[in-house]
């Protein structure tokens, strides 16, 4: 009867400990998460300026064009819509260039979860 107790405790804290890890990995993944939203965040953020700068520059163009303010005035605004589409276009490749790392980072995560979750319930060693 002692032995049942034990090995009926034993059974339990092992469940438990089991819980608490895979609490542990979800928690871990939330975290993930959030920090990812937060990069996301921060691009789309990046891509909002750059528009701005943009409609920003185009304004000043057709204002140029508009009063036709002379040559030096229609370059210089031609200029600036030049430089801030180039702006634009660089956010938005670094925008893609990091959703595609951040996808690549959350596939290697649930690959290594999913191969640790294998190896838990095939009871290898190596925990």
């Amino acid at each position: 009867a002692a032995a049942e107790e034990a090995e009926e405790r034993a059974r339990e804290e092992a469940e438990a400990a089991a819980a608490a890890e895979a609490a542990a990995e979800e928690a871990e993944l939330t975290s993930a998460e959030k920090t990812k939203g937060r990069d996301l965040a921060h691009d789309v953020k990046h891509l909002k300026d750059a528009e701005k700068h943009l409609a920003s520059a185009s304004g000043k163009l057709h204002k140029a064009v508009e009063h036709s303010g002379g040559e030096d005035e229609v370059g210089e605004a031609a200029s600036e819509v030049d430089a801030a589409a180039k702006e634009a276009e660089a956010a938005v490749k670094a925008a893609v260039e990091h959703a595609k790392h951040l996808e690549q980072e959350e596939a290697e995560k649930e690959a290594e979860l999913e191969a640790e979750r294998l190896r838990r319930a095939q009871g290898d060693p190596h925990d």
